[in-house]
């Protein structure tokens, strides 16, 4: 008992009360239960900062995602393909986020810019 009330915090507090004799006396090992109710409480809370914290981040990247994406591309007549130098006109292109054009066909990797080599890793 009085390791338990002396060593809690260093001690599994569901696993201690679940080998407990039924017939203890809670009374006696109640600094014990009150170590473990804190440690306990602290873990949900540490928890629920954590998922916050990822929800937040969440947020952000998938606010970053629609800036991305929803810029429109404008083309100019003299823009071209960086990959086969042939003009855009009629055909579908696709931009990389550093602002690289190129058509659609002619994408190779989407998550590396072919003329910088620049990788790009969003997880939304």
């Amino acid at each position: 008992i009085d390791l338990m009330n002396n060593r809690a915090c260093d001690m599994s507090g569901s696993q201690v009360l679940n080998n407990l004799p039924a017939n203890w006396n809670i009374a006696s090992i109640m600094p014990a239960i009150k170590v473990f109710l804190r440690q306990s409480n602290q873990e949900r809370k540490e928890t629920q900062i954590s998922k916050a914290l990822h929800k937040g981040n969440n947020f952000n990247l998938k606010s970053e995602y629609l800036a991305i994406t929803s810029e429109p591309i404008h083309i100019q007549p003299n823009h071209y393909c960086i990959h086969c130098k042939k003009g855009f006109a009629g055909s579908r292109v696709s931009r990389y986020p550093n602002g690289v054009m190129l058509h659609e066909h002619c994408v190779v990797n989407k998550k590396i810019c072919p003329l910088t080599g620049q990788i790009f890793e969003l997880s939304v």
